[in-house]
């Protein structure tokens, strides 16, 4: 069976054992035989990197005696709070972090400050680390988790069709699929459909703009009215102008509304000139 005691001490260890008298009586009892096998890492760890035995003791002393006063301030404070026996106990733990955090913040430093490469390394990959997950996060949220911007968004559903081919998968609703969507399936409030795409938007009315390619969509003329939205000005699309045979009509972002037409009122009943046809 393994022997887990602690091997016998000598005289630096017994020495810096009779220095833990320093600490508050319950304190020492309760952590006196971990301090002395910390101290006897750190002795170690200084022959190692060949710190003279001088400076060790000096800056050990210093750390004793400042732990040792935190640990008698924090005694005292908790005695005259009026806490009682064991809950003296559990202060002293709570007392070892924060007599400990100035100095092991300092000797963390010191030892980063001893090899500058290993320091900008872990900063660089910390840096890339939090910079990944921050923008990882923030494809999730915005895709996934954040709901969109709807009246009822989650009762919204997207209908797709799906092929047995090999190497094909998701196929595009055609127009015959959508309309046949529209009159049959009766367990939605409505169904719209919509086709993104890019279209040439040329000179309009009053506007000297140089033609520009932007981003469209092709929407049904009910959209708007499922979504229960309703543009910043002007009106949504009325039925039946999502025909081939009916006049062109479009709605135009806030984006671009805002860039190319400086956010005027007086953009609505304009002609524009959208892939060579107004």
């Amino acid at each position: 069976m393994a022997d887990f005691r602690m091997p016998p001490l000598d005289v630096r260890e017994r020495l810096y054992r009779t220095l833990l008298r320093l600490y508050p009586p319950g304190f020492r009892r309760a952590f006196a035989q971990d301090l002395v096998e910390t101290f006897r890492d750190q002795r170690r760890d200084a022959l190692r990197r060949g710190v003279p035995p001088g400076v060790f003791w000096m800056s050990s002393l210093r750390d004793l005696i400042t732990q040792a006063c935190a640990e008698w301030l924090w005694a005292a404070w908790r005695v005259a709070r009026g806490v009682r026996g064991n809950d003296r106990e559990e202060s002293s733990m709570a007392a070892v972090p924060e007599a400990l955090r100035f100095t092991e913040l300092r000797f963390a430093a010191r030892r980063l400050a001893r090899v500058p490469g290993f320091t900008v390394a872990a900063v660089l990959v910390l840096a890339i680390g939090i910079g990944a997950t921050t923008a990882v996060f923030s494809i999730v949220n915005g895709v996934l988790l954040r709901p969109l911007p709807y009246v009822a968004a989650d009762r919204l559903v997207a209908l797709g069709h799906m092929t047995a081919l090999a190497g094909v998968g998701q196929v595009d609703q055609s127009d015959a699929s959508f309309l046949f969507y529209q009159e049959h399936a009766h367990a939605f409030d409505g169904i719209a459909v919509s086709r993104d795409g890019d279209v040439n938007l040329g000179a309009v009315d009053g506007d000297a703009s140089r033609a520009e390619r932007v981003v469209a969509m092709g929407v049904s003329a009910n959209l708007f009215e499922l979504l229960r939205a309703r543009p910043a000005i002007g009106r949504g699309f009325r039925e039946g102008e999502d025909r081939v045979s009916a006049a062109k009509v479009v709605v135009l972002s806030d984006r671009l509304w805002k860039r190319r037409f400086r956010g005027e009122a007086s953009v609505i009943g304009r002609r524009l000139m959208v892939d060579g046809a107004l």
